[in-house]
This record gives structure tokens, sequence and C-alpha cells, in this order.
């Protein structure tokens, strides 16, 4: 996917995004989070605000945790540092061990 500068925004983010740095921007109207090359083979998200694409990019992150073959696809397509990378797998660990894995509750 090809962002342009111009298409980039300076978003304050907390939590795993702050983590990882996904790319926020704006696509039209749309505002848009993605870590990776492409919606395709990265993590997602959009919405009509920011707050809404950072909630859809964290449930698209959610998921991807969640399933050995997509962590290492993400591991694979992204060459995140290796910290990052042991981030993924330890928090897909925990995850697995506890119901609520993920606070949905968290503020950006």
């Amino acid at each position: 996917m090809n962002i342009t500068p111009d298409m980039l925004i300076n978003a304050n983010l907390k939590g795993i995004a702050a983590r990882l740095k996904p790319d926020v921007f704006r696509d039209g109207n749309s505002f848009c989070v993605l870590y990776g090359k492409d919606p395709q083979s990265g993590v997602f998200g959009r919405g009509d605000s920011l707050e809404e694409a950072l909630i859809d990019w964290d449930n698209s992150l959610k998921k991807a945790v969640s399933n050995d073959i997509d962590i290492k696809r993400i591991i694979a397509h992204m060459d995140p540092p290796e910290e990052v990378q042991q981030f993924l797998i330890d928090y897909q660990q925990r995850a697995k061990k506890d119901d609520t894995g993920y606070d949905l509750n968290k503020s950006y």
C-alpha cells in the first residue's frame, strides 16, 4: 500500500499500538491504522474517526494473535524488531491462559 507522507497523521498512540507503532493515516474520509506492508498481509483497521480506526485495528490484532499461523505471518511479512516479535509471542501465550486476554477498556 502506498501511503504518502501527506496522508500520515501524527497520533499519540498508547498501549500495544505505541509498542508496535503502526502507520496512522487518512484515506479519503476514513481514518486508517496499518501495521505491515498492506491491509491483506498486515494488521489493519479503518473507521470514521481515529478512535473507531484504532478499535478496529485492535480487534484485527486480537484476531491475529489468537492464531499461531497469523502470528507467524505477521512476523514474516513485517520483519518487526526482535523485541516486538518476542512481545507478540509472549502476548499470545498470556492470552491463551486468560479469558480476558486483552483489555478492551484501555484508553488510546
